[in-house]
């Protein structure tokens, strides 16, 4: 019943920080619609924008219930099976989200046709032009460096102890902590996680450098403001990205470290992943929450002035975001841009290196399994 439990609390937290979604993005672009932000556009916002947190935290909540009060009145149903009907309820929660999202987003459109033209957000954007040439990010050098230490750890001790590995290793658990997969021993099998830890440094380094590189868009009421609310924003982003990167670093670590010392049981690594879950989602939460989409949660006593170079460029029309999610404009020299659901950068889905980044990203993983072991 405990992996039960810490996975149906996960898909609560996974429903609320969904939920939350629409008040951690800006607030002049609900749901991927740029809106001016006036009483009247406000009302009708915050009613969406509370509808959908209360359909994800519900629909969280009724699912994983239910699966509980399943486990409570059918003893004969096994662990393993209500964990994967939580797991497949997480998805359900998802897609029911995502298409919730969508229809809200199309309801903002419906709804800006209606509003007078001193409503609709600005054709034109202010851009802080100066911004790129500061220390905003964490440097890309040292990320890379210190993630690659920790590969190195996992690389020399695991050659060193190679002849104490037992010859058939195991690479799957079922709920209960019993081996469910094994391998042979090869170097291909045991070096694996420290590919994987190759791979998450690519993966992080790049989406440390996107904090700098993205197009930045500020609000033309408050310039100044916005412009150092997004710094601040850009440069805890990165600071919190390349946390995430050693906590995931640590937890490879163990798993490897766990295959070569027999001391370190199979219970100890899953305690170790459920806290770095929580972790890593509680600080995305609470993150989100204190600085939202390039810093827009943030008081104007949370940021001092900096010197800027503003400049009014054309903006990201509706029409190039489509479902107000991906970023299509084939006009735009930017990669990366922010994003209009909830927080970080997106890239640009009409440059053929996006889809590159993003094949490499999803098969790339696949490959390194499929060659290793």
């Amino acid at each position: 019943m405990i992996s039960l439990f810490l996975i149906s609390s996960l898909n609560i937290m996974i429903g609320l920080l969904m939920g939350l979604t629409p008040y951690i993005s800006r607030k002049d672009i609900p749901f991927g619609v740029s809106i001016q932000a006036t009483e009247e556009t406000n009302n009708y916002i915050n009613r969406q924008k509370k509808s959908y947190l209360l359909l994800n935290v519900g629909l969280s909540l009724v699912l994983n219930s239910g699966i509980f009060l399943i486990s409570l009145l059918k003893s004969t149903v096994s662990e393993d099976r209500l964990v994967y009907l939580s797991l497949f309820s997480l998805f359900v929660l998802l897609g029911v989200s995502l298409i919730t999202y969508i229809s809200k987003h199309q309801q903002l459109k419906n709804y800006k046709k209606t509003l007078p033209v001193n409503h609709v957000a600005n054709k034109k954007v202010l851009v802080d032009l100066s911004f790129r040439n500061e220390k905003l990010i964490f440097p890309t050098s040292y990320l890379v460096a210190i993630n690659l230490a920790f590969v190195l750890i996992a690389v020399i001790v695991t050659v060193l102890n190679y002849q104490q590995m037992p010859e058939r290793i195991v690479t799957q658990w079922d709920f209960q902590m019993n081996p469910s997969n094994v391998t042979t021993k090869s170097w291909g099998s045991v070096m694996m996680l420290p590919m994987m830890q190759v791979f998450i440094t690519v993966v992080m380094a790049i989406s440390n450098h996107s904090y700098l590189s993205a197009k930045q868009e500020i609000d033309q009421n408050q310039p100044e403001v916005s412009a150092a609310k997004s710094k601040k924003f850009r440069k805890q982003s990165s600071l919190l990205n390349f946390v995430i990167s050693i906590l995931t670093q640590l937890l490879f670590l163990s798993i490897q470290f766990s295959m070569i010392f027999e001391s370190i049981s199979p219970q100890v690594v899953m305690v170790l992943s459920i806290v770095f879950t929580v972790l890593v989602i509680g600080l995305v939460l609470w993150f989100s929450l204190r600085y939202g989409q390039s810093g827009d949660r943030l008081k104007e006593g949370d940021v001092t002035d900096e010197a800027t170079h503003i400049q009014k460029v054309a903006s990201s029309s509706d029409e190039n975001w489509k479902l107000g999610m991906f970023y299509f404009n084939p006009k735009d020299p930017s990669f990366w841009v922010e994003k209009r659901m909830g927080i970080g950068m997106t890239f640009n889905f009409a440059k053929w290196q996006g889809w590159v980044f993003l094949i490499g990203v999803t098969i790339l993983p696949l490959v390194l399994v499929y060659v290793m072991m």
